[in-house]
C-alpha cells in the first residue's frame, strides 16, 4: 500500500482506516475557502475517495463528488440535491454550520450525516462526527464483510461523480466508472514510459474536485505506488515553493498559473544578479532553449550543453526543488508560449496534456521520449484511444472527437445532454476545434459556436 506524507510524518493507509466510508451514498468534499478560491488537497479526502472506490456498490451505494470552494451556497445546495448526497465531509465548523442551516431549512432533505475533519466540533447533534469518531466507525466492520463488499464491485459500476459548472447552461455531473478510472491510470503509465513503479514522489496541492487531481494524486499514484506528499493549505498562496524543496518530486503536475509563477520567481532572482552572472546565464539559457527544441526532433544537443547544465540548469532546478523531477505536466487551460520557452531554457521542459472530465482528464499527452513532444501541441493520443475531426474545413480543421475506454458513462440524470455529447457511434464531441499534423500531434485552435464546452480538468 502506498505511503502518504503529511507534513513531516509519513503514515501508511490500510483498509481499516477507510472501510467506514463504504456505507455512503454520496459524499461532498468542501474544503478551506482561500482568497483565490482554491480547495486544498488533504489526506482525509483521499482516504474517503479510496474507501468509496473499493466499496462503491455496497448497499447503500457509495459515490464521491468533490465541490470547489468557489461555488456559492445555493449552487452547493442544488448540487447536493442533484447527486442526492447523504454524507458531507467538510474541513471546518464554518462549512459544517452552512450545511446544518441548509438541513434545518429543508434545503438538504437527504443529508443524513456531516463529518468535520479539522478541528473540534462546536456543538453536538445526531450524526455529526469529527474525523476521529468517524474513523472509529470503520472498526465495527469485520474483514470478511469488507472483502465481501469489495467483491461486489464491477468494472462498469459508477465509481465517482465529477461536478462541472460548464460555460453554458446548467451545471452537469459527470459519471465515471471503475473501468474509466483504472484504465485511464494504466494508459497514462504506458504513455509516460519514464514512470517507475514504487520510485515516484509527487506533491498533492490541487483541488480533488477536479478530475486531473484525482487521477494524478489517487488513481495514478495507487497504480504505480507513488508516495504522495500533501502540501500545506496555503500552497497556492506561497508555501508550495518550500514544499517542493523539501519533497523534491519526481513527477510534477501544475496548471499554467503555477508554471507562470515559477517563471516569475526565476526572473526576479535574475534581476538581482551582477552583469557577469547575467551574461553567463543568458548564454546558458540560449543553449537550454536550443537543446530542448532539438530534443523534439531528435537532433543532437548543441555544443556547450554540459557546461550550461553545470553552471545554470542544475542550480536552478535545485533551488526550485526539481533536481530529480523527470515529468513536468501542465493542463487545465492554455499555457503561454513565453512560459514554455522560458522554462525550456532552464531545462525544465513543461509538457502539455489535453482532455476533459468526460475523458477522465487526459486524452492526449506530450512526453520527452520517442519523438512524443511538440511545444504548443496537445500531444499524441494515449495508448488505445482514438481522435477524429468532424466537419473539417479546407484547412483541415474540425471539431475534435474522442473515442476510448476512458469516456464517461453519461451525465447524472440528464440523458438529453448525454446524447448530445456522445453520438450513436460512441464518439465524444468536445466542442473544440483543432487539426492533426503529419506526425499525429493534435493542435487545439478554437471552439465551435453553440456547443457546451467541457474543459474542467
Amino acid at each position: 500500500m502506498n505511503a502518504i506524507h503529511v507534513e513531516n510524518t509519513t503514515e501508511s493507509v490500510f483498509h481499516p482506516q477507510y472501510v467506514h466510508s463504504y456505507c455512503m451514498h454520496g459524499c461532498i468534499f468542501r474544503g478551506r475557502m482561500t482568497h483565490n478560491g482554491s480547495l486544498y488537497n488533504a489526506p482525509n479526502t483521499t482516504t474517503i475517495n479510496i474507501g468509496l472506490f473499493n466499496g462503491v456498490r455496497c448497499p447503500p451505494r457509495g459515490l464521491s463528488c468533490g465541490v470547489h470552494t468557489a461555488i456559492g451556497r445555493e449552487e452547493l445546495f442544488g448540487m447536493a440535491r442533484k447527486v442526492r448526497a447523504t454524507v458531507a465531509v467538510v474541513e471546518n465548523y464554518s462549512l459544517m454550520s452552512t450545511l446544518l442551516t441548509g438541513k434545518t431549512r429543508g434545503q438538504l432533505p437527504e443529508l443524513k450525516a456531516i463529518v468535520q475533519y479539522n478541528g473540534a466540533l462546536h456543538e453536538e447533534h445526531p450524526n455529526l462526527y469529527d474525523w476521529e469518531d468517524f474513523m472509529r466507525l470503520g472498526c465495527e466492520m469485520s474483514t470478511v464483510e469488507m472483502e465481501h463488499r469489495m467483491s461486489q464491485t464491477q468494472a462498469n459500476h459508477c465509481a465517482a461523480l465529477v461536478y462541472t459548472p460548464g460555460t453554458t447552461g446548467d451545471p452537469k455531473v459527470v459519471m465515471l466508472s471503475h473501468d474509466n478510472l483504472t484504465w485511464s491510470a494504466k494508459a497514462l503509465v504506458q504513455s509516460y514510459k519514464a514512470v517507475e513503479f514504487g520510485s515516484e514522489h509527487t506533491v498533492a496541492y490541487l483541488p480533488l474536485s477536479h478530475i486531473a487531481a484525482q487521477i494524478s494524486d489517487i488513481y495514478l499514484a495507487v497504480t504505480v505506488a507513488t508516495t504522495v506528499h500533501f502540501a500545506q493549505p496555503d500552497a497556492l498562496k506561497g508555501s508550495l515553493g518550500q514544499t517542493l524543496k523539501e519533497v523534491r518530486p519526481t513527477v510534477f503536475y501544475g496548471v499554467p498559473m503555477v508554471y507562470g509563477r515559477i517563471m516569475e520567481c526565476v526572473q526576479e532572482t535574475c534581476t538581482e544578479m551582477g552583469w557577469a552572472k547575467r551574461a553567463v546565464s543568458g548564454w546558458a539559457m540560449k543553449i537550454g532553449l536550443e537543446g530542448n527544441m532539438n530534443k523534439q526532433s531528435k537532433v543532437p544537443l548543441p555544443w556547450g550543453w554540459s557546461v550550461a547544465n553545470c553552471v545554470l540548469f542544475k542550480r536552478v532546478q535545485r533551488e526550485l526543488g526539481f533536481q530529480r523531477c523527470k515529468i513536468f505536466a501542465v493542463g487545465g487551460a492554455i499555457t503561454r508560449t513565453e512560459v514554455y520557452h522560458y522554462l525550456m531554457s532552464l531545462n525544465i521542459p513543461v509538457m502539455n496534456f489535453y482532455g476533459m472530465s468526460e475523458s477522465c482528464g487526459a486524452h492526449c499527452v506530450n512526453q520527452s521520449t520517442e519523438d512524443h513532444w511538440r511545444v504548443g501541441s496537445a500531444g499524441k493520443n494515449l495508448v488505445a484511444v482514438s481522435t477524429k475531426l468532424s466537419d473539417t474545413n479546407v484547412s483541415g480543421e474540425g471539431e475534435i472527437c474522442f473515442s476510448g475506454r476512458h469516456l464517461f458513462m453519461g451525465y447524472l440524470g440528464d440523458p438529453v445532454r448525454t446524447s448530445r455529447a456522445i453520438d450513436n457511434q460512441g464518439w465524444l464531441h468536445t466542442g473544440d476545434i483543432g487539426h492533426l499534423d503529419e506526425n499525429g500531434f493534435l493542435y487545439v485552435t478554437g471552439r465551435t459556436c453553440g456547443m457546451f464546452i467541457f474543459l474542467s480538468l
